[in-house]
């Protein structure tokens, strides 16, 4: 097993798994929660240190270019497997933390080197040994006390009252102070290959204990993904975890900026509704491949985007959490450095935000570092995610936007800090519901309004709902040039649009928009899509898909691709192309051999220029589905 964290293209494949709406998660407000301190900002050295995409000599340079950025902090495998190579005799245990024989395997190594630079260590605690393993099993339950041991002889080497620190007097005294519990718990990275809430329980209790033993000012970290947060958790607290975790390890890969917000935002309404609304939530790890080379794909879910629009998707995330009150402490990029090679497993090879020719940001390590600078300047909250209330417009993060009219379209193009933004929306001022759009990883859309707004000056600006805001343009009529009437909220702007999208004040020079006629016929369709399991063979799925149409009026036809993905795996593979129609139920076979837990997607790209959204569908394969499968299958043998 080369790394306990998953090797997995994040990004790429997961678009249609997530579509939790920010306003649909509203929270009761509670107590203050923890802020971030100077040190929010962060990475993860994986690559770097476990699977040495660079060599050892040239870690301290980009360990040095880290600082110099002010990321304060690295996450990476406290593995326990470098540290005990072999396996105890006679119950007593020889832990190697400076092996003479392995020194690209030595923990004092890793610490020293972070200290010396002044960046402080987050370990994550894994990584068995062999003998420590069984078949199907990262970790035996026979060697559960070996684990929580090695924890403990962790914590007492490495943490507040640590002997490596009595031995390195030269040293910055940086001790661990934070212990992040294997890697993503829920999910099939987990030691027993698939989420299982009893048994992270039976190890995550007595380590806890065993590491506040050595180490009274350790935080206990649980490591959470992204999928499956809900139930996880409910059945995680009740294994009685309260109290024995200080923080939740969160990894919230999502594509786009809101996405991200919304999958934490999530994780703290979970906390509160299973009595633990407080605890910390750290983004322990987070990012997205960019691709290697050429402009990139125009969606996240479609492939993979331009370094500039992964610059933008996390400087913004990161920000808006920093400065929310979801009390969110950390937000660490995966990773410092990639291979930039096919190397890793699903483009993971190119999560890096430094070089690895040398250790010089790319865009997405170039806008983390001006994010990070800008918050330790200025590390105030008011942006209200969490907590109830609304947000005050002065507290919204600032969105760049360009705008030029073309008749009764207006091509835009958004960005933060100089970056393409993804997933941004872009809003007329006018009645037609059409009238809106959201933004590509270009950070383009072209919205256009109908009727007699067509010919009249309106206004344009972008939002992200609750999080960041752009200056007002007017676009006058018969003009191309869109100028800018309202400033963004750093400028200290006045009236302008609410945090929930709605649009500002009309201009006074057009009609009262509630005077205009709006046909239903112009108004763009809300399309719902369904979908059912019919029955699953051995080499195929059979499956009914219908498409409706509500409040307008619908194209012909829509287009999807049909996905699929195995259970355990974050990436989509295209089986087949079908054609729905509005109205019509469809039937249709997917030609993959498909068992309990794999995943079939049905999606509709966005199309611009025929005004269509994106569509999409998720379908789980259950074992109730397959068993009437096989019945009907024996049932056509035995005919035979």
């Amino acid at each position: 097993m080369l790394s306990a964290r998953p090797t997995l293209d994040r990004v790429r494949r997961r678009g249609a798994t997530l579509v939790v709406a920010l306003a649909g998660c509203a929270l009761a407000p509670s107590a203050a929660l923890a802020a971030p301190g100077p040190d929010y900002f962060g990475t993860n050295i994986q690559p770097m240190v476990k699977l040495q995409v660079v060599p050892p000599d040239r870690w301290d340079s980009y360990i040095l270019r880290q600082a110099a950025d002010g990321l304060g902090r690295a996450r990476g495998d406290g593995a326990w497997s470098w540290a005990e190579p072999t396996a105890p005799s006679g119950g007593s245990h020889t832990y190697e933390w400076n092996p003479a024989n392995r020194p690209h395997q030595s923990l004092d190594r890793v610490v020293a080197l972070l200290a010396a630079r002044g960046v402080r260590w987050v370990p994550v605690l894994a990584t068995a040994p062999g003998w420590a393993m069984s078949s199907g099993n990262y970790l035996s339950p026979a060697h559960y006390d070996d684990f929580i041991a090695f924890a403990g002889a962790f914590a007492a080497r490495y943490g507040s009252l640590g002997t490596f620190w009595l031995e390195h007097p030269e040293l910055p005294r940086l001790p661990v102070t934070d212990y992040e519990v294997w890697t993503e718990a829920n999910s099939a990275n987990f030691w027993t290959r698939k989420a299982d809430a009893p048994e992270y329980a039976k190890v995550l209790i007595p380590l806890a204990a065993a590491v506040r033993a050595k180490d009274p000012a350790a935080r206990i970290l649980a490591s959470i993904g992204w999928q499956g947060v809900d139930s996880y958790m409910r059945a995680l607290y009740a294994q009685g975890v309260k109290g024995s975790i200080d923080a939740i390890g969160f990894h919230p890969y999502a594509p786009g900026a809101p996405a991200i917000v919304d999958l934490t935002v999530r994780m703290r309404r979970v906390l509160r509704e299973v009595g633990d609304g407080d605890l910390p939530i750290d983004v322990t790890e987070t990012g997205q491949p960019r691709a290697p080379s050429g402009p990139g794909a125009s969606h996240s879910y479609a492939g993979l985007v331009s370094d500039q629009a992964r610059a933008a998707t996390h400087a913004l995330a990161g920000e808006a959490l920093a400065h929310s009150d979801c009390g969110v402490t950390d937000y660490l990029m995966y990773a410092n450095v990639g291979s930039e090679t096919g190397r890793e497993p699903g483009a993971e090879g190119y999560m890096g935000i430094y070089r690895v020719d040398q250790a010089v940001a790319n865009a997405t390590g170039a806008a983390i570092a001006a994010a990070a600078d800008r918050w330790r300047k200025a590390p105030a909250g008011g942006l209200h995610l969490c907590g109830g209330g609304a947000t005050a417009d002065a507290a919204l993060l600032p969105l760049g936007l360009t705008a030029t009219r073309d008749g009764g379209c207006v091509t835009t193009t958004t960005t933060y800090d100089g970056n393409p933004l993804e997933a941004a929306k872009v809003v007329v001022n006018a009645p037609d519901p059409a009238a809106s759009g959201e933004t590509d990883a270009f950070g383009a859309t072209r919205p256009c309004v109908t009727g007699t707004w067509s010919t009249r000056s309106f206004d344009v600006y972008a939002v992200v709902n609750g999080i960041a805001r752009s200056a007002i343009l007017r676009c006058p009529a018969g003009g191309s040039t869109c100028a800018r009437v309202v400033p963004p909220p750093s400028a200290g702007g006045g009236a302008a649009a609410g945090t929930d999208g709605t649009p500002p004040a009309p201009d006074t020079s057009a009609p009262d928009p509630s005077a205009l006629p709006v046909s239903t016929s112009t108004r763009r369709c809300r399309y719902r899509l369904t979908t059912a399991l019919l029955s699953r063979g051995r080499r195929s799925v059979r499956m009914k898909a219908r498409l409706t149409c509500t409040g307008g009026r619908a194209r012909p036809r829509l287009r999807f691709s049909v996905r699929v993905k195995r259970r355990g795996s974050k990436r989509w593979g295209t089986a087949r192309r079908v054609t729905l129609k509005p109205g019509r139920t469809t039937r249709l076979t997917v030609r993959r051999r498909l068992k309990v837990g794999d995943r079939v997607m049905l999606v509709s790209p966005t199309n611009r220029k025929a005004r269509t959204p994106r569509v999409q569908k998720t379908l789980r394969v259950k074992a109730k589905s397959t068993k009437k499968a096989r019945k009907r299958t024996t049932t056509k043998r035995r005919s035979a």
